[in-house]
């Protein structure tokens, strides 16, 4: 069985089963500062999906993720929203399609309850704070 030392690492095993990995890079920027516009870009799509979805930005912490599979381009969002005592409650992951001139287009929103319920999540979780 699999262990894992960080939070980080947790979250990266369940993304990289899907083929996506936490640098923007994995799209092809072509330069840093590319790279730093589609970011922005990418929390700005972000924030307006999360208002209208009703999620509070302010009690969540954010992890993003690309995929670029023979040339189709796509990001997810791992959207972890946490109560007073910074416990876990929930888990969305936000899809968004990424066109090659690099514009984001979302998918869908969907609850994961498969990465909540691993049993080192929650104490992983807490060295996020």
């Amino acid at each position: 069985e699999v262990t894992y030392e960080t939070f980080e690492s947790l979250l990266n095993s369940f993304a990289n089963e899907e083929y996506y990995y936490n640098e923007a890079n994995t799209l092809k920027l072509l330069t840093d500062e590319d790279e730093t516009a589609f970011v922005k870009k990418a929390e700005t799509a972000l924030d307006k999906v999360l208002t209208d979805e009703k999620i509070d930005k302010s009690k969540a912490k954010i992890y993003q993720y690309y995929r670029n599979v023979n040339g189709k381009k796509d990001q997810v969002a791992y959207v972890i929203t946490y109560g007073d005592n910074n416990t876990a409650e929930k888990i969305y992951e936000v899809y968004s399609d990424v066109s090659d001139d690099f514009e984001i287009t979302f998918k869908e929103v969907k609850e994961n309850s498969d990465i909540i319920a691993h049993k080192q999540f929650a104490e992983l979780f807490k060295g996020e704070f």
